[in-house]
């Protein structure tokens, strides 16, 4: 069984950036880990409300819907997909979706596509597709990507899609922090760090300003 330690920073941002959209803007995230050894597919989407038509709802406000559909292929051949619907809650301006899936996949080399469809305007619509490569386990230590989260907060909604080690966390769409968020969580897993050979480690991340070059570091 693999040794799996789990680093979840909380640093200081300020940052100020801006969105365009076109018709459904959508980001969605990839990311590949391990749980006791086996490798599985984090697919995370964040979907702009107000790109998608609106149905409007007596005066209990409006609604959106969407259908996705992601599809994992190897050598053109479909291994997985999930195929579902989202329909927002009601409310005054149309909401935002978040949604995350997970495939348990072996290591090789994968196809995703991502469609997404508006409901009430089949025309409107987002498609992606993403080369992914699984690598297998190693016996060294070695890191997971790092992953940019929106928010984090302690939970016990284990069948929330976004629950992970005793917490809900939201991955930041488009890697947009705006000018009101002053927090940024990173996160990422350790992997065989009892291999290292050390009794103790440090874990130094540092931020860089590239138009400054002013750079902030934390160490735990």
């Amino acid at each position: 069984m693999g040794n799996k330690t789990i680093i979840l920073l909380l640093l200081l941002l300020s940052c100020i950036g801006s969105i365009v959209h076109a018709e459904i803007d959508a980001d969605v995230h990839f990311g590949v880990y391990y749980q006791d050894e086996l490798p599985y597919l984090e697919v995370s989407l964040h979907i702009v409300g107000s790109t998608l038509e609106e149905k409007i709802v007596t005066n209990a406000g409006v609604e959106t819907r969407v259908n996705v559909l992601v599809t994992v292929k190897a050598d053109e051949q479909i291994v997985d997909f999930e195929k579902y619907a989202l329909r927002s809650p009601l409310a005054k301006n149309p909401s935002d979706f978040i949604d995350l899936r997970r495939f348990v996949l072996p290591p090789g080399n994968y196809t995703v596509e991502i469609k997404i469809v508006d409901q009430l305007k089949k025309s409107n619509q987002f498609n992606l597709q993403q080369e992914i490569t699984i690598a297998e386990w190693k016996q060294e230590m070695f890191v997971s990507p790092i992953s940019l989260l929106s928010n984090v907060k302690p939970s016990r909604e284990q069948d929330n899609p976004f629950f992970k080690y005793g917490n809900l966390m939201e991955p930041a769409a488009f890697h947009f922090f705006h000018q009101q968020m002053n927090k940024l969580y990173v996160f990422s897993e350790i992997y065989n760090a009892d291999q290292s050979g050390q009794e103790n480690l440090a874990v130094k991340l540092s931020i860089e300003n590239l138009d400054n070059d002013i750079d902030s570091h934390c160490q735990i």
